[in-house]
């Protein structure tokens, strides 16, 4: 992309890239003007209200602990004098705001400030965490006589495989330009942790699913990839239960076999937690999503939504298809079809409600009367609840939905019981928040979820108590700090978001801001010199943010590390890899 940026540019003659320049210059001269007014007016605002953000409540620390007046200077006296030490740890997250606070707050001579860090784990650059701070200190400190670099390269957490494994792979990829840091020397990890058996299976395996692209197909119902990378990773958890993986318990200092719960599943995003929920299920793995963003996806809320878009409008035939086969009403298809059948013209609820009337004149049969049975118990508690809906609040409204089917009651003994009966919890309290926010009506929160569901958001799946044995599954960021006997690295093939770097206009701290303008005369977009530095120094950015996230990920391992991925050709399973 970046390349055809170039193309695009340069291949423009000299004029139309000095047109470029000047129409920039025109429209960042503009937006500056703008961003300042409307700055100032919400700065305005918020002062009026005593409403601040959290960093705001960091910029006036800072203009504090900076300012030349008396009480500015009392305080930074008073400040350095109280605090002995100021020890900061997993130095390498924090940005230049929080850094000029810490500075502000320390001694001169001799200086207290002592850091801990890792540059390689350094991955939340989405809240504006500046690696490079780390770097600076890192290259000027072994030459400052008051100051003192501690390597610390030992690792007390994975087996020697783990440690070898990760040496190979990040010494070949990882140096200053893509990375931030030279993975030489120092750097390297050594191994610490010698109390681990030499029996142990600490072979690093790669598990690839070969596969074309699946194609829709009303017959054979390809099943996308992506799932059938998680059916193999549930195959390959199986097998380690089944064939009894011993785990070295370092407390008890004795082996045993592995268990669910020394089981870790990481991913760069949580696009696959639906899949991995549904899938595990069906393999009856215990497992624990944290952060699920498929909390709308999961079957107990799809069935309160279906109800509740029925009971604002029956005439809709998705949603009472979905309530008439789920265990509210427990049809089949048999006899979902047997209803369309009976009255084959019109929609599907006056089928329903005519069903009653119709059936009547036929000859009835065991099939037909059990159809008949549930019909009229669906009708009565529909309509019970459309009654109900005009005189109650939402929340109370879904409270009932809940007494009325014993719903709340049924997901309880499903698997994964506790954590559905917390999702239709959450969701009686997200509508009482929504009424208590000053929203009404069942169609505007209905319309609501919808417009959530639409545009990729969602309120995260309900917290629960952890089950004491069961698989976890996390983001990679959401690993950090932690560590598993086993560790499944999952999607390794996942592409990376570029969104950012295809934006009409770019940021950077440093270079400012690049736009691609519109040239009326050229009919075309064309991008500033800025834009094009901006957006090459963010993929170089972008790239060694995802090398250290990588890194996090196979750290996490303490015995044994799994990484599988998706490559395209012929669908079948390749052989596992070992190393």
């Amino acid at each position: 992309m970046l390349q055809k940026l170039q193309d695009d540019y340069f291949f423009a003659s000299e004029s139309e890239n000095q047109q470029v320049m000047e129409r920039s210059e025109q429209l960042v001269r503009k937006l500056v003007k703008v961003v300042q007014q409307f700055a100032t007016a919400y700065a305005e605002t918020k002062r009026k209200r005593r409403t601040y953000e959290f960093i705001d409540i960091e910029h006036f620390a800072l203009q504090i602990l900076t300012s030349d007046e008396p009480a500015g200077q009392q305080l930074q006296d008073y400040f350095r004098k109280y605090l002995n030490e100021i020890m900061i740890d997993e130095y390498q997250d924090n940005n230049r705001l929080q850094d000029a606070i810490l500075a502000a707050l320390k001694r001169s001579d001799p200086e207290n400030l002592f850091m801990v860090g890792d540059v390689k784990q350094s991955i939340y650059r989405f809240r504006l965490a500046d690696p490079s701070l780390f770097g600076e200190k890192y290259q000027t400190y072994p030459d400052q006589p008051n100051n003192t670099l501690i390597t610390l390269p030992d690792n007390f957490r994975s087996v020697q495989n783990i440690d070898d494994f990760t040496n190979l792979l990040f010494s070949q990829i990882m140096n200053q330009q893509l990375g931030e840091i030279d993975y030489t020397g120092d750097n390297y990890l050594k191994f610490g942790a010698h109390d681990y058996p030499d029996q142990l299976d600490t072979k690093t395996e790669v598990l690839l699913y070969k596969a074309d692209e699946p194609v829709p197909d009303e017959v054979t119902m390809q099943v996308p990839n992506e799932q059938q990378q998680v059916e193999m990773i549930a195959e390959r958890i199986e097998q380690l239960i089944h064939d009894q993986y011993q785990v070295y318990d370092r407390k008890q200092q004795q082996m045993r076999p592995i268990e669910y719960g020394d089981i870790a599943l990481l991913a760069a995003t949580k696009h696959n937690n639906f899949s991995i929920a549904s899938i595990f299920a069906e393999h009856q793995i215990p497992v624990m999503i944290d952060g699920s963003e498929s909390y709308f996806k999961t079957t107990e809320i799809q069935i309160v939504m279906s109800l509740l878009q029925l009971i604002d409008n029956p005439y809709q035939d998705i949603p009472l298809a979905a309530v008439l086969r789920s265990p509210m009403v427990g049809m089949n298809e048999n006899e979902l079809a047997f209803l369309r059948i009976t009255k084959k013209m019109g929609n599907y609820f006056q089928a329903v409600l005519d069903f009653p009337n119709l059936y009547q004149h036929d000859q009835p049969t065991p099939f037909g009367d059990a159809v008949l049975a549930k019909v009229q118990h669906f009708l009565q508690g529909l309509q019970h609840l459309r009654d109900f809906a005009t005189q109650h609040r939402l929340a109370e409204l879904i409270w009932k939905i809940y007494e009325q089917t014993g719903f709340l009651d049924y997901v309880g003994g499903m698997t994964a019981g506790k954590k559905r009966q917390a999702n239709l919890h959450a969701l009686y309290q997200r509508a009482e928040e929504y009424e208590k926010n000053g929203f009404r009506g069942l169609f505007a929160f209905v319309q609501f979820v919808k417009r959530l569901q639409k545009q990729n958001q969602d309120l995260g799946e309900a917290p629960v108590e952890a089950e004491a044995n069961a698989v976890t599954v996390k983001t990679i960021h959401g690993s950090k700090g932690l560590e598993y006997p086993v560790v499944i690295l999952m999607d390794a093939n996942h592409g990376f978001n570029e969104t950012d770097l295809r934006a009409a206009s770019v940021l950077d701290a440093d270079y400012g801001i690049g736009i691609r303008c519109y040239l009326p005369n050229q009919k075309a977009r064309f991008p500033s010199l800025q834009y094009l530095a901006i957006v090459q120094r963010g993929r170089q950015r972008m790239l060694s943010e995802e090398m250290r996230k990588l890194y996090v990920a196979v750290t996490r391992a303490k015995q044994k590390l799994i990484i599988t991925g998706i490559v395209k050709g012929s669908p079948q399973r390749m052989p596992r890899l070992q190393c």
